[in-house]
């Protein structure tokens, strides 16, 4: 009877440890992006993609992201929506706090996601005056390359010229060269070769919900996992995620076409 108590409580113990990997541990991925339309002025440009924080749910491993960010030297931080809950009390979040941190680092450009909609109570504001540029259905010009923000539910209107980098929050396909979005929470429930279970917008066994996905000749998709929890409060086999995206004007040469 009492080895069997221990074996229970071991088995309780991994069950937790692996439940705490898996919603507050964040990995980080390292994503080459290679395209001939990447300026050679843009190779080795780091940029690291943060999305879904859900704050203040998940404001207990806020201090482990700033550091992994930190860490990744980027060149550029970008943030793809539902940095706060839709339930969220602004002030309370730690939204401001974590912010204002996180453009010490490197510049920071944002745009909405649903939940940024559905609460409606001063999050631009309070991401303006943390310094994070938001880029809401605008353009700008970085280091050489065109950011463009769409906000959450919106459309490319238009055809991007050079090289052009999209921040929406849910994964899409438009015609930019690179696509950078969120929202799928990689699929709650990741099984083994088969990805992930169920995803906002997509239903179930989604198809778009992490890490970089090929759209066309010259146009590439990364979609975060994200680093929070929402409606579904926990996720299995499927850490916290940001993607760090490297750009690189060589294209990959395919090797075994070689004699």
């Amino acid at each position: 009877m009492k080895k069997k108590r221990i074996l229970i409580a071991i088995l309780c113990l991994a069950v937790v440890c692996f439940l705490f990997t898996n919603n507050r541990q964040p990995q980080i991925e390292l994503i080459e992006i290679h395209l001939q339309e990447i300026p050679a002025s843009l190779d080795g440009f780091k940029i690291v993609h943060l999305s879904d924080l859900h704050l203040p749910k998940n404001i207990t491993h806020a201090e482990t992201i700033l550091q992994l960010v930190s860490e990744q030297m980027p060149d550029l931080i970008v943030m793809t929506g539902d940095m706060i809950d839709v339930t969220a009390d602004i002030p309370q979040t730690g939204l401001q706090q974590f912010c204002e941190r996180l453009v010490q680092i490197a510049d920071v450009y944002a745009v909405s996601g649903n939940h940024e909609h559905w609460n409606g109570g001063g999050w631009q504001r309070v991401l303006k005056d943390s310094g994070v540029y938001v880029i809401d259905n605008s353009s700008v010009t970085v280091n050489g390359l065109t950011l463009v923000g769409i906000e959450d539910g919106g459309r490319l209107q238009k055809a991007l010229l050079g090289f052009a980098v999209l921040l929406s929050h849910r994964p899409m396909k438009a015609n930019a060269n690179l696509i950078l979005s969120g929202h799928a929470h990689g699929g709650y429930f990741k099984i083994p070769l088969a990805g992930g279970i169920i995803a906002p917008d997509q239903g179930l066994f989604p198809k778009y919900t992490s890490g970089l996905y090929d759209l066309s000749a010259n146009s590439k998709l990364v979609v975060s996992r994200g680093l929070g929890n929402s409606v579904i409060p926990f996720r299995i086999n499927n850490r916290p995620h940001i993607p760090v995206v490297i750009l690189r004007t060589n294209p990959i040469i395919d090797q075994s076409q070689n004699p």
